[in-house]
């Protein structure tokens, strides 16, 4: 299966929540997610996935490109999400 994101997502995840100083738990909580399903995500315990990656994004109101191969409108990636 063809992946969008880049392999090192989480990592770019992890080193944005440090730089801003933002906590994993206040992270979850705006994702809606239990901080235990976050860190699993960002530690590689559970797959980085695209979706969670944009959930991410839109959660801290920052570009979601940061993670992504490409450059994707939102449009874009559910078409291509279809495909997959």
């Amino acid at each position: 299966m063809k992946s969008i994101l880049k392999k090192n997502a989480s990592e770019i995840a992890k080193k944005y929540m440090d730089t801003h100083n933002i906590s994993h738990a206040y992270v979850a909580n705006l994702m809606n997610i239990s901080s235990s399903n976050f860190n699993d995500r960002i530690n590689g315990r559970l797959k980085f996935t695209p979706d969670f990656a944009f959930i991410f994004a839109k959660a801290l109101k920052i570009n979601p490109n940061i993670f992504l191969l490409k450059k994707y409108t939102l449009c874009e990636y559910d078409n291509e999400r279809d495909l997959i």
